[in-house]
């Protein structure tokens, strides 16, 4: 039998994709999101991943005052993780979205690796009715998440030296193939890949879009 290992279990109990009309097992208000996040720890889950709604129209809601409550019932009944969500709504800003978490310094928070365009808009196709205007707007805005403003550009680097290429059989030689034969002559480091990365994400690369920027001292315009 393989021997046993040690699982965390993280639970995000009411989320900011879905609204109220869609299920009436959301947990919307302070109470019940409290309630379902200490039945998932209860469950096993070791950390509660929180967002906070509120509570009058079930809109996704980063107001530090939202989570206050449900905050102070979890400190009273459960030693979990609490990690709080630096999501909120792919319609708020950055700032916006930080609130909480600058608030309350919790354990843990998340972070957003993704571009936030979140396109929710195909569920207006499968929900029709709404308690709550705000829901139809919500899903509806997701279309200009999606198409509009969204730049898309990738980096080809040279053979870069790091703990896993290390582990490739013969990754030295094929470095040193690689400076002999590149125009530049030189070795790419993991610097170089950051600070192109750096430019792409920049306003001076605001209309660069589509583009595949090399980072190989030139080698790819050898052809070989």
């Amino acid at each position: 039998m393989p021997a046993p290992r040690k699982v965390i279990i993280t639970c995000a109990v009411t989320g900011a994709i879905h609204t109220p009309s869609m299920s009436k097992y959301l947990p919307v208000s302070p109470g019940e999101i409290a309630e379902a996040a200490l039945g998932a720890a209860e469950a096993g889950a070791a950390i509660v991943h929180l967002h906070a709604r509120d509570p009058h129209d079930g809109r996704p809601s980063q107001d530090p005052a939202h989570f206050v409550p449900i905050l102070e019932e979890l400190k009273r009944h459960t030693d979990a993780v609490v990690n709080l969500t630096t999501g909120g709504s792919p319609h708020m800003t950055v700032d916006e979205r930080m609130r909480p978490a600058r608030e309350f310094a919790p354990e843990l928070a998340s972070l957003n690796m993704g571009s936030m365009n979140l396109g929710l808009y195909p569920m207006l196709g499968r929900f029709t009715e709404f308690e709550h205007a705000w829901e139809r707007e919500h899903l509806e805005k997701s279309r200009d998440l999606v198409f509009k403003n969204i730049r898309v550009n990738a980096i080809s680097a040279g053979p870069v030296r790091t703990l896993a290429a290390r582990s490739i059989a013969g990754f030295t030689t094929m470095q040193t193939m690689f400076e002999e034969r590149a125009p530049l002559h030189r070795q790419i480091e993991s610097e170089d890949c950051g600070a192109a990365a750096a430019y792409l994400l920049s306003d001076e690369a605001a209309n660069v879009s589509g583009t595949t920027l090399y980072v190989d001292a030139g080698y790819h315009a050898m052809g070989m």
